[in-house]
């Protein structure tokens, strides 16, 4: 439960601080440094405490999750946000239990969704279409629409990461497991970043700096560290509360810190789209909890 606090808190403040640090910084080789930096800081903690290396098989599984996850997830996620504001970013963000529970009907042939998820359903796409109409200038231009794609890629791939790892149940102590998707999605990041460019741009202000710090303790080691750990200790339906959580803190700050846009129908989008989650991630469970066991 502390795993998950930590989680609801942490991530809820990398939208601002992806922000900051993106004023100086080019996306994908900022997204690249801090889950290599973070991803060797908590292999070198583990192996000081003499804990042995993953198996081949435990690598491949971490690479998957590291691709999904991090590589598409979290690189999409901070290239998009270079054209959207961090208040549009973490709505669309809290999606994500919604593909989880979409991805995880589609793709089972026994379970159906109720009434409760239908509802759900109908809510949050209100919700989605409301803030996506209170948008439609951004829409217009190329990068704001270019924004909002990758910024939907992002999530969906995270949703796929998420079910394959909770599919993929793995021997590992998941700190450690993560520190290994990190260095992945670290090292394929960079390679990106280096490969299109993005050396010449890098410009570590104190800002941006200070804005990657936080980003490796607070956004990887502490916040993506303890979802996985959170992820393997607590059912997903219950992790998953941590995208409403994320979104409120990302809207406080994004309007107070940045003096981002929060008018009333972005405000009643995000109302919408919450409840509309919430019903879904909670009509999900209650088909699950009513399987024959």
């Amino acid at each position: 439960y502390l795993a998950l606090a930590s989680v609801c808190f942490f991530w809820g403040t990398t939208y601002f601080a992806i922000k900051i640090g993106l004023k100086d910084m080019p996306p994908i080789l900022f997204a690249g440094f801090r889950h290599i930096i973070a991803g060797l800081l908590i292999i070198s903690w583990f192996k000081i405490k003499g804990h042995a290396w993953p198996t081949k098989k435990q690598l491949i599984t971490n690479s998957v999750i590291g691709f999904f996850m991090l590589l598409i997830g979290n690189g999409c996620m901070v290239y998009g946000q270079q054209y959207l504001p961090s208040v549009l970013t973490a709505i669309l963000g809290s999606t994500s239990p919604f593909w989880i529970v979409i991805i995880s009907l589609f793709s089972s042939k026994t379970v159906k969704p109720n009434i409760t998820v239908v509802i759900g359903l109908i809510i949050a796409f209100a919700g989605q279409i409301l803030l996506f109409s209170d948008g439609l200038d951004e829409l217009k231009k190329v990068n704001g629409l270019t924004g909002i794609l990758l910024t939907m890629t992002a999530v969906i791939s995270w949703a796929i990461g998420t079910i394959y790892s909770k599919v993929n149940k793995q021997d590992l102590n998941p700190i450690f497991a993560s520190s290994f998707q990190m260095l992945f999605g670290g090292i394929t990041l960079s390679t990106l970043g280096i490969s299109v460019g993005e050396v010449s741009q890098l410009n570590f202000t104190p800002e941006a700096t200070y804005s990657l710090i936080y980003l490796i303790v607070g956004g990887s080691i502490l916040g993506y560290g303890s979802y996985m750990y959170a992820l393997n200790s607590l059912p997903a339906g219950l992790v998953s509360i941590y995208a409403y959580i994320n979104t409120i803190i990302a809207m406080i700050l994004g309007y107070f810190l940045l003096n981002e846009k929060l008018s009333s129908n972005i405000g009643v989008a995000a109302v919408l789209t919450l409840l509309g989650v919430y019903l879904i991630n909670n009509g999900f469970n209650k088909v699950l909890n009513s399987k024959p066991k």
